[in-house]
This record gives structure tokens, sequence and C-alpha cells, in this order.
């Protein structure tokens, strides 16, 4: 099946052209309009419940393969099923729909035209979604037994020529080593470097070190318009064009690749997505082990045997005891043998409250299965999986990593401010004098400016009042002084430290005497 996505900013137009076509049917979706006008004035309805949205349709075909001995078709109620498990798998779960059927061309076709707006409120997010879209086409070709299809980037990845493969053939027939397709190692190259890249410039330099020579076509503004490739295998050598390869490896195919795996989130919304993975994935329902209900299933069936052995002797013991005379039941062996009923009841209701818990365990295993299958299939896991699979390319981890660099460096920035700021505030306490009517406090032969206005700190050069220091409370707002500065402001929280030691040593000393008599 051959999929085609695109996104307008009008329905009308979108749905003028697909209705109004001789050979249109409208054959499903969940609106009551029946034609161009009336459905777009539905359509209308979901786009003003957030108007900010730019391309709010989403038009999407699908198309069976025609082959050269006839032509693929599915019945009406098939393609509506198709429609809807599609949509659903690409988030459209919540959205008004229509589907269209065309019957203009050799190949069976629909189209299907969504609101990108749900009726909530919330947007499709389309990230990603020309691959969303492949992927669940590939799962929709199996699930319905269609003929399967290459993907788009397969397709746009060109393949061995006829004469290559008649060659190739001949080599394999005849005993011969076959020649190695050079544009196929290229481009196999291309698609393992791409993934690690951010900016072409970056891809040229990784292709290189992985032994592909490469040259591009500049045009007179400086800028990139070509590109071609250059390799060497088994004594093999090939040079080719970008385009020749296919378009995914042209100058323009390398850009928008890149461009589509580049991350388009941003610091803060990486960061609360990888919380959200990680919590979803940690609440993962557990997995049944299958040779666990294997055991389970044996001990059913041993602990029922074991129950109809016991019954049958409980019935033969019954049988025994009601035929005998009165003169035995005045023995003691009669006596011996109700005991030896009470025993076999006894050991039989045991047997039986097994049974049934190995039961209830069968039941249960089968129940966390269910629950682990409606886990793995439901949209949000699915909508998970893509998220992790996202967060886990090369580039967004990397990304991550330098986010919780910052984030540290950031940190520690913070709270050597802090320590600083209380440093100064120790220096107020330890000089004993207020400081000049402005708030300030000299230091060091004028070459700092000190000011401390209730929980406000702040340290300047007194030259070019140049702030280095502020901290409002417990964070820290300014902290930018040069490596010297720096330093001596470590100094300087060294010095008060080993003041405020020592008056401590002091005070303890003074302590000691005044609790041994002295007068001071």
């Amino acid at each position: 099946m051959i999929g085609n996505i695109s996104k307008g900013r009008g329905f009308r137009g979108c749905l003028s052209y697909l209705l109004e076509k001789e050979q249109a049917e409208l054959i499903g979706g969940n609106m009551l309009g029946e034609n161009a006008r009336e459905l777009a004035a539905e359509f209308k309805l979901s786009r003003q419940l957030n108007p900010d949205i730019k391309q709010p349709v989403f038009h999407a075909s699908l198309s069976l393969p025609k082959h050269e001995d006839y032509a693929e078709h599915v019945d009406e109620e098939r393609w509506n099923s198709i429609a809807a498990d599609y949509l659903q798998q690409m988030g459209f779960t919540r959205n008004q729909y229509i589907v269209v059927r065309h019957f203009d061309r050799d190949h069976d076709h629909i189209h299907i035209v969504a609101a990108r707006v749900k009726l909530d409120g919330t947007v499709v997010d389309d990230s990603w979604d020309y691959r969303k879209s492949q992927d669940i086409i590939r799962s929709l070709e199996r699930e319905y037994n269609l003929t399967p299809v290459l993907s788009s980037w397969e397709v746009e990845r060109r393949g061995i020529t006829k004469g290559q493969y008649e060659q190739q053939r001949r080599e394999v027939e005849t005993g011969s080593t076959p020649t190695p397709n050079v544009k196929e190692r290229i481009a196999e190259l291309a698609d393992q470097v791409l993934p690690t890249c951010t900016t072409p410039e970056q891809f040229i330099e990784k292709m290189q070190a992985a032994g592909v020579q490469i040259q591009t076509r500049t045009q007179r503004d400086g800028s990139i318009s070509g590109i071609s490739y250059q390799y060497t295998q088994n004594g093999v050598t090939v040079a080719t064009p970008g385009n020749k390869l296919g378009t995914d490896y042209s100058w323009n195919g390398i850009q928008r690749r890149i461009k589509e795996l580049t991350p388009q989130l941003g610091d803060a919304e990486l960061l609360a997505a990888q919380k959200k993975v990680a919590a979803y994935f940690a609440k993962l329902p557990t997995h049944p082990n299958e040779q666990e209900l294997q055991r389970f299933q044996r001990d059913e069936r041993r602990l029922a045997a074991l129950y109809d052995d016991l019954f049958q002797q409980t019935l033969e013991k019954q049988d025994e005891i009601e035929q005998a005379s009165w003169l035995s039941r005045l023995l003691p062996k009669y006596k011996t043998d109700l005991a030896s009923l009470e025993k076999i009841l006894a050991q039989r209701d045991r047997v039986y409250e097994s049974w049934m818990a190995a039961g209830r365990r069968v039941e249960e295993w089968h129940s966390q299965k269910e629950e682990y299958r409606r886990w793995q299939s439901s949209p949000a896991t699915k909508e998970m999986e893509q998220l992790r699979e996202y967060l886990n390319t090369p580039q967004v981890q990397t990304r991550l990593s330098h986010i919780k660099e910052e984030q540290r460096q950031e940190r520690e920035r913070q709270q050597e401010g802090r320590e600083i700021s209380i440093a100064v505030q120790q220096l107020f306490r330890l000089i004993g004098t207020q400081p000049q009517p402005d708030g300030s406090l000299m230091l060091e032969g004028n070459r700092w400016r000190l000011m401390q206005r209730g929980h406000t700190v702040s340290v300047s050069v007194k030259a070019d009042n140049r702030e280095i220091l502020r901290v409002e409370g417990e964070k820290t707002v300014v902290f930018n002084p040069t490596r010297e500065e720096r330093e001596r402001m470590h100094s300087l929280r060294s010095k008060v430290s080993e003041q405020l030691q020592q008056e401590k040593i002091w005070q303890r000393s003074l302590e000691r005497k005044q609790s041994r008599g002295f007068s001071l």
C-alpha cells in the first residue's frame, strides 16, 4: 500500500477537489455532511477550537498497488476499517474525518481528510509524521494481508540496474566472486552516518572519515548546490553524483533528512519528555513467563486427577460402610473405617482447595498476559515508544548531555555565589561597623564596593562600578567575575572562614574560663 500525506490551510478547497470529481464517492467518516460545502461548515467547528493552528487540514491518500496482470482491490467496509486504524495509530483519536474513494485510476485508492484539531481543542502532533505514516502502512499491510510495498525511503534509494543484476547473476552461476556494488555501499555508509549528524557539513566530515571522498558543487554566492561521492571497495572505485544514488542522497535530500532528524523540542521540553518516558515505562506491567503457565497448568491437571481419585475412594468407602451389617457396626473395625473415611474427606477437601488455587493462578496468568498485551498495543504506549526512540537518537542524546552539563554548571555557579554572599554577610558582622549612608562598605583600598540592603548582597568593582555578584535571598542573580576577581573572592571567603574559626576558639576559651570561676 502506498501512502502520501500533506497538510493545508483550508478545508473547502481540498473537499471540493476530492468530492466534485465524477468518479468520487464518500464512503465513510464520522460527519453528517454530504457535500463539500456542508462538510467544510462542520470542519469549521473544530477549527474554531484552536484558531492559532495555521494548517488545520490533514490529507492522506492510501493506494493499493497495480500489478502487471491484475489490480488489487478491497471492498468499502475494509477500506473504512483500514482508514480508521490508520488514523488512530497516527494519533487522530477524537477528530472529525471523512473517507473518499476514487475510481478514476487503474489502482484502487482512498483519500482521508481529517481535522488536526481534536474536539477537546488539542492538536495532533505532526513530528516525524511522514516516517510514522510509512511504519503504520507497513503494519496495516500485514494486518489486512495486503501486498507489501517498499517504504518511501527505500524507493528514494536507487536499486541496482538490470545490467548489474544480470552481471551478478552470471557471476554467481559461473562460480566467480560477484563484483561488489560500490554504490549500495556508499548509500549504506550515508544511512549510518546521517543519524549522528546535525549539519550537512558534519555529514561531509564523517563520510570522509569513513573513507568516502566527497566533492561539492558551489554556486557563485558560495552556497552548495550539489554533492558527489567516490569510494573504493575490493579494488573497485566508483564516483557518482548524489542524485544517481537516489533523491535521499542528493544535496537537497541530505539537508532534508538532517532537518527531519534534528530535535525540534526545547531544552525544558526534552528533559520533561525524558522524565515522562522513564515514568511511563517504569509502570510497565509484568510480562508473564510461559514456563510459569505450563507449571500452573501441570499443577492444575495433577490436582484435578488427585481429587478425582480421592473422590472415588470416598464413594467406595461410603458404600462399604453403608453395606455393613448392624453387627459389624459394633466391631472396632467399623470405627476404624469411619476414621479412614473422615481422613480421606479431609484430604479431598485440601486437594480441592489446592486445585481451585491452581486454577486461579492460571486465570491470573492469562489476565496478566491480556493486561500486558493491551498495554503494549495501546496508542499511549506506541506514542511513548516513538518518543523513546526519538530521545535515543544520537543528536538528542548529545543535546541532553549538554543540557544536563549546563544545568550542573549553573547549580555550581549558584552555590558558589551563595557561599561568597554568606562570606560577605559575615564580613559585615566581623567588621562590626555600619555601612556608609548609601549602603556600601569599602574593602582593600577601594577596589571593591560591598553593599547589603536587607536580604540583597552585592559586590561591584569600584573603578568602573561593574557588578560581579548579586544575591537576592537564596538566588544568585549575577555572578560573572574575572579569574583574578574570582580568586580574590575565594581568598576573601577563606580569610573570613579563618577569622570565624578563630572567633569560635576564642569564645570557647572564654566560656571555659568563666566556668572555672575566673572574672574577666
